[in-house]
This record gives C-alpha cells, structure tokens and sequence, in this order.
C-alpha cells in the first residue's frame, strides 16, 4: 500500500480542522486543573467503565443494553463527557456494568472509593 501524497494528505487534515470547527468531531474531554471534587469522581467513574469496556471488549451497543440506554450515551460517557451526567447517573451505570461483569473486586473497590469521596467531603464542609 503505497501513502498518500502531500496534497492529498494537507487537505485530508484541513479537512478534519473544519469539521472539529464546526462541531462535528470532537474527541474526549480533558478534566482541567481546577476541577471540582465531584467532577473528578465523574471522571473516574467515567475512566472506570472505559476500562470494563476495554477488559470485556464490549461495544457501545452491548453496554448500551446493559445499562438501558443507548450507543449515544455510552460514546459520551467513555469521552468523559461528564457535564452530560450526574454524578448518580454514572455511578448507575458503573454498577450495572460491575455487577454484569461479576467484578467483586471492582466492587469492592468502588464502594471504598466512594466512601473516602464522601468522608472528605464530611471533613471539609461538615
């Protein structure tokens, strides 16, 4: 297979530039420095179910199933799209997609972090 040559290579990129200007390409979102302690448990959250998807190999369609939703959504959530979803949303879906996948590890995990999320929380405001 032979590479494309320069020209066609330049206006495959600008290409690509017009359509990320206009919207239509948007890659996953960063969690800047001044994230909010809630905003960091969606992302990690978020970060969660990425990696059940990578561990199992599941599409977005068959997350989408497991969680009732829909192939839109889970692009979202894995794209850490988290000013979409609540902080409860996710945690619903990450807990369908543990107890789907049988992950009592995670699970135990998971409620530990929450846990320690919710003490320092308690220590701050409380």
């Amino acid at each position: 297979m032979a590479f494309p040559d320069r020209k066609k290579t330049i206006k495959v990129l600008k290409e690509i530039e017009e359509r990320k200007k206009k919207g239509e390409i948007i890659g996953a979102q960063m969690l800047p420095d001044n994230a909010s302690s809630s905003d960091k448990m969606k992302f990690k959250v978020c970060r969660n179910i990425l990696l059940i998807k990578k561990k199992y190999e599941l599409s977005n369609e068959q997350i989408a199933e497991l969680i009732d939703s829909n192939p839109t959504t889970v692009s979202r959530i894995i794209n850490y799209r988290i000013d979409r979803f609540s902080f409860d949303k996710l945690m619903n879906f990450y807990e369908i997609l543990v107890k789907s996948t049988e992950n009592k590890k995670a699970s135990r995990a998971l409620k530990s972090e929450v846990e320690n999320f919710l003490e320092q929380k308690e220590l701050k405001y409380g």
